[in-house]
């Protein structure tokens, strides 16, 4: 998963709750695709979280450069996304689809780029090749 695929999850089409609550209550089509919306956002983030944890960065500055580049993006679109369908009865069981809170998203950022074993490994090496940077860079959009 990309982080462009996580962020297409979190659309709202410009509506907020205001916005949502004042056109009455939503047909099954538009309670499926918030539910699928939701779905899908939990997987392509698990992926990405799985995926983006096996790499380190040794560099503590340019870790958290990286991190903070995403928790920028990320971290408002999925608030906005969450509260904006939290109260707008897509479903009887909307814990079933809003599996983390904005702050659960924060914290799990931590453990991208943390990969101990690999860290140790890539301090060893000659850290001028980049490999692993531009893997990383073309994910947030920070070039080296």
């Amino acid at each position: 998963a990309s982080f462009v695929k996580v962020l297409g999850f979190l659309t709202t089409a410009g509506a907020t709750p205001g916005e949502l609550a004042a056109n009455g209550p939503m047909k099954d089509r538009e309670r499926q695709e918030v539910k699928d919306r939701f779905t899908g956002f939990n997987a392509a983030f698990e992926k990405l979280h799985t995926s983006q944890t096996q790499y380190a960065i040794p560099d503590a500055g340019l870790r958290k450069r990286l991190r903070d580049s995403i928790r920028r993006r990320l971290v408002p679109a999925y608030r906005e996304f969450a509260e904006c369908h939290r109260h707008s009865n897509f479903s009887k069981h909307p814990h079933k689809y809003i599996k983390y809170t904005a702050e659960q998203i924060d914290t799990m950022l931590n453990d991208f780029f943390e990969n101990k074993a690999e860290a140790s490994t890539l301090n060893n090496r000659d850290r001028s090749s980049g490999s692993r940077l531009g893997i990383i860079g073309n994910f947030t959009g920070i070039s080296k």
